[in-house]
């Protein structure tokens, strides 16, 4: 219960042992996890918690997956080694790496499919570079310094859709084209990056999967009815 009220955003309290090192010897399955999820949907419609509710809560609680399945966890996890280099040596280095982000974010300024995230100041900028420079030299094999784990809730409220994370990738492949950066490179690199995908988009996933039900419960002709009618 300690835990669960941190993990939803209550006070941070758990002291508990590593959820990793807990199971380890339990064997829990994909099945088993989301059975789990499934009781906690079942508990929370019984309580009345409303559907968006439900499905924040379930979002927030899938990230624990990994450890309870014993997986690797973190972007580094995913890095590949390439004749005993790591994707950040193959790259040049951490300033190559904030290099290639300022150049993508050159473009993403630019770019009318998604420049509208990044309307903000320039110190709000210079911030955002930095964050990203820094998730992606720990996820290509450099010191981690940022917790990947917070990049869902930093997203959650932008609405941030695949359309706009493909564009993201897009710049970051172009940028580092520029840097003649190898393909077997960008390619291994943007795998990496691409993991966090599922949290950057979380927001827009778990809003879209609401509109859905409220679809099916009340049909189209309940669409209709909220869109004003013959008006």
């Amino acid at each position: 219960r300690v835990y669960f009220t941190e993990a939803l955003g209550g006070p941070k309290i758990y002291k508990g042992r590593d959820l990793a090192e807990i199971h380890k010897a339990l064997g829990v399955t994909d099945y088993d996890f989301d059975c789990f999820l499934a009781g906690i949907e079942k508990a929370l419609s019984g309580l009345g918690v409303e559907d968006e509710t439900i499905d924040e809560v379930v979002v927030t609680m899938e990230p624990v997956r990994p450890a309870l399945l014993g997986r690797a966890r973190g972007l580094a996890a995913h890095a590949k080694m390439k004749d005993g280099q790591t994707i950040l040596e193959r790259i040049g280095g951490d300033m190559n790496v904030e290099a290639i982000v300022d150049t993508m974010f050159v473009g993403l300024l630019t770019d009318a499919r998604v420049r509208f995230f990044f309307e903000q100041s320039r110190e709000k900028i210079d911030t955002m570079k930095r964050s990203f420079a820094a998730l992606a030299v720990g996820g290509f094999g450099g010191p981690v310094t940022v917790d990947d784990r917070k990049v869902r809730r930093v997203h959650y409220t932008l609405n941030v859709t695949d359309y706009h994370f493909d564009t993201m990738m897009e710049n970051f492949w172009y940028a580092c084209d520029l840097m003649e950066v190898d393909t077997e490179t960008i390619a291994d690199a943007s795998d990496v990056l691409g993991k966090v995908r599922a949290d950057v988009t979380a927001g827009c996933t778990v809003r879209l999967e609401v509109a859905r039900k409220k679809s099916e419960s009340a049909g189209t002709d309940g669409l209709f009815e909220a869109l004003g009618g013959p008006q």
